[in-house]
């Protein structure tokens, strides 16, 4: 009897124990609600499979709950469940993407939050004590690349699958691959495209910078459209993946014409591609769809083009000023300057008056100064200056100190500017020399008169002196 009492005893204290066990477990999932982060690895490998260096380019990973068992043939396989989503399993998948740069291999770290309270059974996690007899809850979901479609890149089709492991309040991770231990987190891409240049020039050969070019694609099943702009240097570059374009210039820099040149293009990627008719060598191609496909002409090996920008013809506006004396008679020869200020500094006009004293001006928008540059001859140059803006095809006073726009333009009137005439000097007088008086000086006229008297009569005196003396010696 006593050994039945211990025996139901022993059996009882299982039990409890048992319960024990599931009720801490339990209660250590739920015990706190915050968030608790989990993070794996993936090493993400980029082939360069064209001429063209891959560029900077995001992917994004994607995460789906299913349950795994096994076929007909006994293999292990993976049945996605769309009714269930991670949000249901309390999993965030925060950190989705990942940024590659180049070609080459790269490892990134991808994670979110899991929501300890959701970690149960009816939340679609297993409960294992495994072989350590550790508690355990475990969950494994499908981890893939999504495909965006981005041109020229190869996407990975692999399969890797993500178990969550969750021991308390510590995560453990591992990527594998589905039915066996084996760790393998590699996700590989191919960027297959292929670069060509594009110039912009003046048509004085001078190379013009900012002009768009266009490449549309005009393959029926896939169209795939590009952009590039010049540089300093003239030259926009296009990375383009396998396709049929029409190159044309999209947008001209600012002030010039745009060019109407198009040429139709051809990229091909391998040896043998049935579905465009290609047999040649992978790269850029002149395309004549129209030539046979047997003809030498339907593809020729591309040559940098040169799209040739005319200058644009800037609308114009004119203006006039006149130029009279003081009495407002016309004035003809005056010149007249336009200063470019502001925005436009270096554009600099200049025009003269003609026999109406009228002086005309025939210039783009702008901020300028008007002031006489020179007079005609015979007049003192105006100092008078105004500020002139053009714009919205209106010719405006400008007054840039004013406060407000009201009072900062107001519409131009004809201004005038008045000459007046150069004052001739007047030569001032001579000083008299006292030593040698001037001809048609009398202001000693009385001294000469006396001094020609006394030499009249000195002369009288010795004539009749020596008359008396001649009488005297008789």
């Amino acid at each position: 009897m006593k050994t039945k009492i211990s025996l139901l005893l022993s059996l009882l204290l299982c039990c409890t124990m048992m319960l024990g066990i599931f009720t801490v477990t339990a209660s250590a999932a739920t015990a706190d609600e915050t968030p608790l982060p989990f993070s794996f690895t993936v090493d993400k490998t980029v082939v360069k499979g064209g001429d063209a260096t891959p560029g900077e380019e995001t992917f994004t990973f994607e995460l789906e709950y299913g349950t795994i068992g096994e076929n007909e043939h006994y293999s292990v396989v993976f049945t996605p469940d769309d009714s269930v989503t991670l949000a249901d399993c309390g999993i965030a998948f925060t950190t989705n993407t990942i940024t590659t740069n180049g070609a080459g291999e790269q490892t990134f770290t991808l994670g979110g939050t899991i929501d300890p309270t959701k970690v149960t059974a009816e939340n679609h996690w297993q409960f294992s004590s495994g072989n350590d007899s550790v508690p355990k809850w475990i969950i494994t979901l499908r981890l893939t690349e999504k495909n965006d479609g981005k041109a020229g890149w190869t996407y990975s089709d692999v399969e890797r699958y993500l178990t969550i492991t969750v021991i308390g309040n510590e995560i453990s991770t591992d990527v594998h691959i589905l039915g066996n231990d084996v760790s393998d987190n590699n996700f590989e891409n191919t960027y297959t495209a292929y670069s060509f240049t594009v110039k912009k020039t003046d048509a004085d050969g001078n190379p013009l910078a900012g002009a768009t070019f266009s490449l549309t694609g005009t393959d029926s099943t896939v169209v795939q459209n590009f952009e590039a702009i010049s540089g300093t240097d003239g030259i926009a570059t296009f990375n383009v993946p396998e396709g049929n374009y029409t190159l044309a210039e999209k947008t001209a820099p600012g002030g010039y014409v745009k060019s109407n040149e198009t040429y139709t293009l051809a990229v091909r990627n391998d040896n043998n591609h049935s579905a465009l008719g290609w047999g040649g060598e992978p790269g850029v191609y002149f395309y004549d769809e129209d030539e046979p496909d047997y003809s030498n002409y339907k593809y020729v090996r591309y040559q940098q083009v040169t799209f040739v920008n005319e200058a644009a013809a800037i609308p114009t506006y004119q203006f006039t000023v006149k130029k009279t004396d003081a009495d407002g008679n016309p004035l003809a020869g005056a010149t007249f300057s336009l200063t470019g200020t502001g925005n436009s500094i270096g554009k600099n006009f200049e025009a003269v008056s003609g026999s109406d004293g009228i002086a005309t001006f025939d210039v783009p928008e702008g901020f300028y100064t008007l002031s006489e540059k020179t007079a005609p001859e015979g007049y003192l140059k105006s100092d008078k200056t105004y500020g002139i803006a053009i714009w919205g095809d209106v010719v405006h006073f400008y007054d840039e100190a004013a406060e407000t726009d009201e009072d900062r333009y107001s519409d131009y009137q004809q201004v005038t500017f008045v000459n007046k005439p150069v004052e001739t000097p007047t030569d001032p007088p001579k000083p008299a020399d006292p030593q040698s008086p001037q001809t048609g000086d009398n202001s000693m006229m009385g001294l000469w008169i006396a001094l020609l008297f006394v030499s009249g009569a000195g002369v009288v005196g010795t004539t009749v002196y020596g008359r008396k003396k001649k009488y005297s010696v008789k």
